[in-house]
């Protein structure tokens, strides 16, 4: 019934789209959220477990930060994902290669593929500017044949590895003031792009930094170009108050901004 779907969209208002989803995580006859991308973060639906992409987003990092909606802490069940693809239409195939490599990826190398999304390049550009491509001259069979060699190596094994060894520069530090009482402190880098949306932080971090509060740091390191960053410290950035220890996810992902706000300049 009508009753049993609700929808959140961009003209939805801030309280209005709270109520909603207080509804569908609450109310056992709501079944269905159908939702724009302005659910797309900041939205905690972990009572659901089933996503559809009817639209997909030509920014393949949000395919990540959809999926963490239901992806998340607090998640008890398997998550499913299906991601629908038009047929026989010239981004469609482009797009569905990039799914099928993406899976490949992720069966090689677990889910920590979906971290690095936001990083994928191919050829040196954005995928937007490779779907606008197929659409103008896909019908050209070098054209063609061009765009999947872009997302064959985009997507290619030994650059992904990469990928995910410059996301993971985790490393036990020896604060000095603190050299006199061995006391290790244990800092935690993570890198973004600056306006990134979220930043990912795995399930063992969280529980490090609850555990051992006083001990933890997570730094973040903010990239305005490729020659100019800016690190952010925060101490204690996860409470148990805020957090829920049980969870099946390996990962949650965290709004970028609201990290940031609570960080503090290096000193």
């Amino acid at each position: 019934s009508a009753d049993s779907i609700v929808t959140i969209h961009g003209g939805t208002h801030r309280d209005e789209r709270r109520r909603i989803q207080a509804i569908f995580r609450s109310d056992p006859e709501v079944r269905v959220l159908v939702a724009t991308d302005a659910a797309g973060e900041g939205v905690n639906l972990q009572n659901a477990n089933l996503m559809v992409n009817y639209d997909l987003p030509w920014n393949p990092n949000r395919l990540e930060q959809r999926f963490g909606r239901i992806h998340r802490i607090g998640q008890t069940e398997v998550c499913h994902l299906w991601n629908l693809v038009a047929e026989e239409t010239r981004e469609g195939d482009v797009y569905r290669r990039l799914l099928e490599k993406l899976e490949e990826a992720r069966k090689a190398l677990g889910g920590q593929v979906f971290d690095v999304l936001g990083k994928l390049q191919f050829g040196g550009r954005p995928l937007r500017e490779l779907l606008i491509e197929a659409i103008r001259y896909g019908d050209q069979p070098e054209v063609r044949a061009r765009l999947t060699r872009a997302i064959e190596n985009g997507v290619d094994r030994t650059h992904l590895e990469g990928l995910i060894e410059d996301k993971a520069l985790a490393h036990d530090v020896m604060d000095s003031s603190r050299v006199a009482t061995g006391r290790l402190r244990f800092l935690e880098v993570k890198g973004r792009v600056s306006g990134a949306e979220t930043i990912t932080v795995t399930k063992n971090e969280i529980l490090y930094s609850l555990n051992k509060p006083d001990d933890f740091i997570l730094a973040i390191v903010e990239y305005f170009d490729a020659d100019t960053h800016r690190v952010h410290y925060l101490r204690r950035p996860f409470d148990r108050s805020g957090v829920t220890t049980d969870f099946n996810g390996a990962s949650v992902n965290f709004p970028f901004l609201d990290l940031l706000e609570r960080s503090e300049d290096p000193s």
